[in-house]
């Protein structure tokens, strides 16, 4: 009876593997972007990129962005980012991807097999083999904890008087707009800020997509995932 249950639970946990590693979407790696000609210069389109499960990563930087979810089928893999936006690759082969960007078009990736690639991979297959056979005991849900910044103090303005003789009037401290704040979050340097108040705007109904474009406090996050997805998604 024991070697009955021991070899039961052997398949069990065989079967627990594979259904691991089939389940695993192949976008997850380090992606390279394929660089492109700009008047005789051989250029990158954009920065690596590290896909896990959890995040997407730029190697040799902390810049990383959540991932609620990916979701695979046929050639098109959609990484579930925040606010309820999904970027959409598709795959032109098992190591050559592509994105639509806006106003650049596509841009290509291919897979890098390194160090990097290895880490993004999960990590169960190694703990399955030094934990031993699995049992139904063993398996816990991993639970993800999203850590949430706290809101952008108000900005007050002090008011002004416009004539010393004009009656006393109580004066309300006016918060300004999302848009407003967002391009007062990116002038001070704090891009996470900046972009959810600029999604908090994109939601109240705010497309003044030409000042967005023109405002030089966006310079800094128009090589941002995260900004170049919120616009595509609201224009």
């Amino acid at each position: 009876m024991n070697l009955r249950h021991t070899a039961l639970t052997v398949v069990c946990g065989l079967m627990l593997a594979a259904c691991s590693r089939q389940d695993r979407p192949s976008i997850i790696g380090h992606w390279q972007a394929e660089r492109t000609t700009v008047f005789s210069a051989h250029l990158p389109v954009g920065p690596d990129i590290v896909i896990s499960e959890q995040a997407v990563a730029v190697p040799g930087t902390e810049a990383q962005i959540p991932l609620n979810g990916i979701s695979q089928k046929d050639n098109e893999a959609v990484l579930e980012l925040p606010y309820g936006v999904g970027v959409s690759f598709f795959f032109d082969g098992p190591d050559r991807i592509h994105f639509d960007a806006p106003v650049l078009g596509k841009v290509y990736y291919r897979r890098v097999h390194d160090a990097i690639a290895a880490q993004a991979a999960p990590q169960q297959d190694a703990k399955a083999q030094a934990a031993g056979p699995v049992t139904a005991s063993a398996v816990v849900p991993a639970v993800a904890v999203q850590t949430q910044r706290p809101p952008s103090p108000p900005v007050q303005v002090a008011p002004v008087s416009l004539s010393e003789h004009a009656p006393e009037v109580p004066h309300r401290p006016v918060r300004p707009s999302a848009f407003d704040q967002a391009v007062l979050a990116a002038r001070q340097g704090d891009q996470d800020s900046a972009i959810d108040n600029l999604n908090e705007a994109l939601k109240q109904g705010f497309r003044g997509f030409d000042k967005i474009d023109a405002a030089p406090e966006f310079a800094s996050l128009r090589q941002d995932v995260r900004y170049q997805a919120l616009l595509a998604h609201y224009r």
